[in-house]
C-alpha cells in the first residue's frame, strides 16, 4: 500500500508544482523539457540495463523505439497543456481532465479489439464524457485568451486519452518481449528531445534566453514525475495488487488529493458544477476500473 500512496502523492505534487510555476513566473516551455531529462537520468540509474536495451533497439531499428520517441512528443505537449490548465483554470479541472482520458483506450478495446462490454462499463464511459462537459465550462472569473485556452480541459482529456491508448497498444505489441522501463525511458527521451527543439525554436523566434530558474524548476518537477510512475509500477508488482485493484484507487486518490491540495494551498473555489463534475469523474473511475479490466 505504501507504494500506491507514494504514487498518488507524487502525481498530485506535479499539479501543485505547475501552480507554483505560475506564481513564480516559470516558463513552462523551458522547464518541462528538463523535467524529462531528469526522468531519463533516473530511469538509467534505477534500471542499469536500460542503456544497453535502448541501444540495441536503436541499432536494430526496432519499431518500439520509433513508437516511443514519437509518443514522447505527445507527452510533452499534453504536459504543457496540463500545466497551463492547472495554472489558468484550476488544479481540480486539470486533474479530472487528465484522469478521464482512460475512457479512450477502453473504447478502443471495445470497438477494435472486440473486448467484452457491459452496462457498468458503458455507464462509466458515458460518465467520463459527462464529467469533462461539467468541468470544461469555465467560471466567469477565468479570463483566458484564445480559443485553445477555452478548450484546455478538452485538449488535456483528448491528449491524455490518446497517450493511454498508445500505451495500451504498446503493451499489446511490445511488452511481452521488451522491458517496461526501456519503453518508458525512451518515451521520456523523446519528450526531452522534442522539448529541447521547442526551446531552441522559441529562443530564435522570440529572442529568449535559457533561464537558470526555469532549468532548476524543471529538475524539481522531474523527480515527482518519474517517481509517480516508478511507485505505480512497484505497487503493481506487489503480491495481490493487480491492475483492477491498483488503477482505480490510484486515479481516485490523485483526483481527491489534488482537489484537497488546491483548496488548502491555493484557496481554489469549487463551484456546484465543478463539484458535480468531480463526483461524476470518481464514479466513472470506479465503474471503468471494475468492469473495464
Amino acid at each position: 500500500m505504501i507504494y500506491l500512496l507514494l504514487s498518488i502523492a507524487m502525481s498530485s505534487l506535479i499539479q501543485v508544482i505547475f501552480k507554483y510555476y505560475s506564481k513564480y513566473r516559470i516558463d513552462n516551455y523551458q522547464a518541462i523539457p528538463f523535467n524529462y531529462l531528469v526522468c531519463v537520468i533516473m530511469g538509467m540509474i534505477l534500471a542499469p540495463d536500460t542503456v544497453s536495451g535502448i541501444s540495441e533497439g536503436v541499432s536494430q531499428g526496432a519499431t518500439w523505439v520509433t513508437h516511443s520517441l514519437l509518443l514522447g512528443i505527445l507527452f510533452i505537449l499534453i504536459f504543457i497543456g496540463m500545466a497551463r490548465c492547472a495554472q489558468e483554470i484550476s488544479i481540480s479541472v486539470s486533474t479530472v481532465a487528465a484522469k478521464m482520458g482512460v475512457a479512450l483506450p477502453v473504447l478502443y478495446g471495445f470497438f477494435f479489439l472486440k473486448e467484452a462490454s457491459n452496462a457498468g462499463l458503458v455507464t462509466g464511459i458515458v460518465l467520463s464524457f459527462a464529467s469533462i462537459f461539467l468541468v470544461a465550462r469555465l467560471h466567469p472569473e477565468h479570463h483566458l485568451k484564445g480559443t485553445l485556452a477555452a478548450f484546455l480541459p478538452v485538449v488535456v482529456f483528448a491528449g491524455s486519452g490518446v497517450i493511454d491508448l498508445n500505451l495500451k497498444i504498446m503493451q499489446i505489441r511490445y511488452l511481452a518481449d521488451i522491458e517496461t522501463h526501456w519503453i518508458v525511458t525512451t518515451i521520456f527521451g523523446g519528450a526531452f528531445i522534442s522539448g529541447t527543439m521547442l526551446i531552441f525554436w522559441r529562443m530564435h523566434r522570440h529572442k529568449q534566453r535559457l533561464e537558470r530558474e526555469n532549468v532548476l524548476a524543471g529538475i524539481l518537477l522531474g523527480i515527482p514525475n518519474y517517481f509517480s510512475i516508478y511507485f505505480l509500477v512497484m505497487a503493481l508488482n506487489q503480491p495481490g495488487y493487480d491492475t483492477v485493484f491498483v488503477m482505480p484507487l490510484n486515479n481516485i486518490g490523485i483526483v481527491l488529493l489534488s482537489v484537497l491540495l488546491s483548496i488548502w494551498l491555493f484557496s481554489e473555489k469549487l463551484t456546484p458544477r465543478l463539484k458535480l463534475g468531480i463526483l461524476t469523474s470518481l464514479v466513472s473511475i470506479i465503474l471503468i476500473g471494475i468492469w473495464g479490466n
